[in-house]
């Protein structure tokens, strides 16, 4: 083999070796960005978080002085759901993080809903628009409208957002962003907090 070719093959073999590295790591990197697209849109769960657990974490008294809209056009005040566990969820159709959470939802209350506790699933958007999106989807839980706005202590700079409630209505879990709710941790945990 002459210099010349030598001199080719390492040049091209170098070119070819780092466009190779590129290629990989521009190819990992659109891989997280699908997948994190999939999972935001509700197309695939595989890398939702799960949410932290913690039993000994036991938060303030709640305000359940408030009342929401249920899609069937009933008021129902919070504050009959006192002596019940319970689980808010607020949401939007238009909300990637949101739609992507909704399936494990949907198996938690499949697995708890004839249990003591309430699940409230809430969206500031108009009755039709959630109405049409729950019946496109399939979701059985029940959803509301804000009737009212809700307490401070459910007041966040996103959504979705899930709080947990105790029977004696003190928070126990705050949750901002989409989390894997079916996941056996918060099971265990809503089945202990049931009187």
């Amino acid at each position: 083999m002459d210099e010349k070719t030598k001199k080719w093959l390492a040049i091209g073999g170098m070119s070819f070796g780092g466009t190779v590295l590129i290629g990989l790591a521009t190819l990992a990197l659109v891989g997280v960005i699908v997948m994190r697209v999939l999972t935001a849109s509700g197309v695939i769960e595989g890398y939702l978080p799960k949410p932290k657990v913690d039993k000994a974490e036991i938060g303030p008294q709640v305000n359940l002085d408030w009342t929401v809209q249920s899609i069937t056009g009933d008021t129902y005040p919070f504050e009959a759901a006192r002596g019940k566990v319970i689980f808010i969820n607020f949401w939007a159709t238009w909300c990637p993080p949101c739609r992507a959470e909704m399936p494990s939802i949907q198996r938690l209350y499949d697995e708890l809903k004839d249990e003591k506790i309430r699940f409230f699933m809430v969206s500031n958007e108009d009755y039709r628009t959630v109405t049409d999106f729950i019946t496109e989807k399939g979701y059985t839980f029940p959803v509301y409208t804000i009737d009212q706005a809700p307490p401070e202590e459910f007041i966040t700079q996103g959504i979705p957002a899930t709080f947990v409630i105790s029977p004696d209505g003190e928070l126990i879990m705050t949750h901002v962003g989409a989390a894997k709710w079916d996941d056996p941790e918060v099971v265990q945990l809503l089945r202990d907090l049931m009187p």
